[in-house]
């Protein structure tokens, strides 16, 4: 059964903002709202259905170019610091042979490891310290030659130590040096936030307090240019995949992990304090000013072309099936092209509105939405209303055909959970392999429990979340033998490889044969309540090795 139904005959489209009938009314009363209801979807079909047909056909507009220049950071521009950072080991001995040629005598001396820049990964650098923690220099072997060179010793951005949540932290901007891949070689600069903090130790018994230094790396340079589009000024940077790697121009997806990211704005919103600016993942296409461009780089990577796209166009409408008593909002979801995996496009519901978009099969890969009980008007009013708050949030489904110049309507909602076993192997985390379920297992085999929320349009969802906390989001689960004696219990973790909702791996090394029940829990809030589901498993003897002289048919 394909999980997303399509929905364009008028009276199969559901809303979340239809009200539904109240149990009791009469029967002149229900056909009084069923004939509105089926109004009002025949309105949105023809709104939406009209407004994607219009715009099937749009206009094309020119060709966008942007010249591709280098530039690095300094400490002025700290807030963009925040995007693609990497945190890394930190050792308290030297164990290169440029950290143990350096030879310091300082107080403190720390040893974090370098993002993977020049193709490796080791503690190329040395973090010198006072008695007190405080960083004083930072030494990197930036050409990776060994020695200590000219620009390799690197003194505090700023010589003040700041106190951040309670810990010392210092900031350090490495000079531009470069990266030699694919034959040639690329500008770089990073930058190190140093913390130190106080962590308790125990040896032998004994409980002393110690200075720890850990060091977050992050991307400090970025290929820039100006372009204007459709009229208006825009602003491109482009920014490296991991902090030292000057790999600016890769496209992909954050599923992936390999993309480049990059942000396209108007200088006018520039935040001129600083401010953080929003990134995403270096697709093939995006949209700029309500149009659909393909983006490609030129062959010596010096420019970032915009090509306007001719594929025709459908729309989204995002709802979410929730029950009269409930109110809900900022549905969005992100979906990827099957064909073409480095497209990746995120839409936020906007109301009696479509959500234009290529027409192409596509993946959901994530989405949620934010709902709370219909008797509280505001839950931003304060912070007892936001209490009542909760959010779902959706980790994969389907595919999800889009043919053009349709409507296809989302209809999110109304979850369900189901368990499911499977022996944890090799096998379990390739994900070019079918995964197999069964209920019999062999007594030590280590079992994976599968937890998956499913909602009525097959997505899959991660967490629900109350008042923003994530840890009591989280699936719970028991096993029980025959006699319902509790045999282990606990919270299942979130990250579900080879999908679902989360997942628990049961060691049955010491557990006898027999039957047992799971039971799994999660809870809902007034979405749906607590979720509940059981499976039976069953744990057979180990057959072993017969001793010798056994006869044939006990082996």
């Amino acid at each position: 059964m394909n999980m997303f139904q399509w929905k364009t005959s008028a009276a199969a489209v559901v809303c979340a903002g239809i009200l539904l009938c109240m149990v009791g009314c009469g029967k002149k009363e229900s056909e009084k709202n069923a004939s509105e209801s089926t109004n009002a979807k025949a309105q949105q079909q023809t709104a939406l259905t009209s407004a994607t047909q219009a715009k099937a056909t749009p206009p094309l507009r020119e060709q966008v170019t942007f010249n591709l220049k280098y530039r690095g950071w300094d400490i002025n521009e700290k807030g963009m610091f925040n995007g693609n950072s990497w945190g890394g080991n930190t050792e308290t001995t030297a164990k290169t042979s440029f950290t143990q040629e350096l030879k310091l005598d300082a107080a403190k001396v720390f040893y974090p490891g370098l993002p993977n820049y020049s193709g490796q990964q080791g503690d190329y650098t040395a973090l010198e310290c006072d008695a007190e923690g405080n960083a004083k220099a930072l030494y990197i072997d930036l050409n990776d030659n060994g020695k200590l060179d000219e620009g390799e010793k690197i003194l505090p951005s700023v010589p003040t130590t700041e106190m951040y949540r309670g810990d010392k932290r210092v900031f350090f901007i490495t000079p531009d040096f470069e990266i030699y891949r694919d034959g040639k070689l690329y500008p770089c600069r990073m930058a190190a936030n140093t913390q130190t903090q106080k962590q308790h130790m125990t040896r032998n018994g004994v409980t002393t307090e110690e200075l720890y230094t850990y060091v977050n790396w992050s991307v400090a340079s970025c290929l820039e240019g100006s372009a204007t589009i459709n009229g208006q000024e825009y602003r491109l940077m482009l920014y490296d995949t991991t902090p030292g790697t000057a790999n600016y121009t890769s496209f992909g997806t954050p599923q992936n992990g390999n993309a480049s990211t990059f942000s396209l704005f108007k200088p006018a919103a520039v935040n001129k304090q600083g401010g953080y600016i929003s990134r995403q993942s270096l697709t093939r296409m995006i949209m700029v000013e309500g149009a659909y461009y393909e983006m490609r780089f030129s062959d010596d990577l010096q420019k970032l072309i915009l090509t306007p796209s001719t594929l025709p166009l459908s729309s989204l409408s995002l709802t979410v099936n929730a029950p009269s008593e409930v109110k809900t909002r900022n549905v969005s979801v992100v979906v990827r092209g099957v064909e073409d995996k480095n497209l990746t496009f995120s839409f936020s519901a906007q109301e009696n509105k479509s959500l234009d978009l290529p027409a192409m099969p596509y993946k959901i890969c994530g989405g949620g939405y934010e709902y709370w009980p219909a008797s509280v008007e505001n839950p931003d009013k304060n912070q007892e209303t936001r209490k009542n708050l909760w959010r779902a949030n959706i980790r994969e489904s389907n595919t999800l055909a889009v043919p053009p110049n349709e409507v296809v309507f989302i209809d999110f909602g109304q979850p369900t959970l189901s368990i499911a076993a499977a022996k944890r192997d090799n096998d379990y985390y390739r994900q070019d392999t079918a995964l197999t379920t069964r209920t019999v297992f062999r007594k030590g085999d280590p079992v994976v429990l599968i937890c998956t929320v499913q909602g009525k349009m097959g997505e899959v969802y991660e967490s629900f979340q109350h008042n923003n906390d994530y840890n009591n989001s989280r699936p719970t689960y028991q096993i029980t033998d025959t006699s319902g004696t509790l045999i282990t219990s606990s919270t299942l973790n979130n990250y579900a490889q080879r999908g679902g909702s989360a997942v628990y791996e049961w060691n049955t090394q010491g557990v006898p044969a027999g039957k047992y029940t799971v039971s799994m829990q999660m809870e809902t809030g007034p979405l749906a309540g607590k979720l509940e589901g059981t499976l039976e498993i069953t744990l057979e003897r180990s057959r072993g090795t017969a001793p010798a002289g056994t006869p044939v048919m006990w082996k």
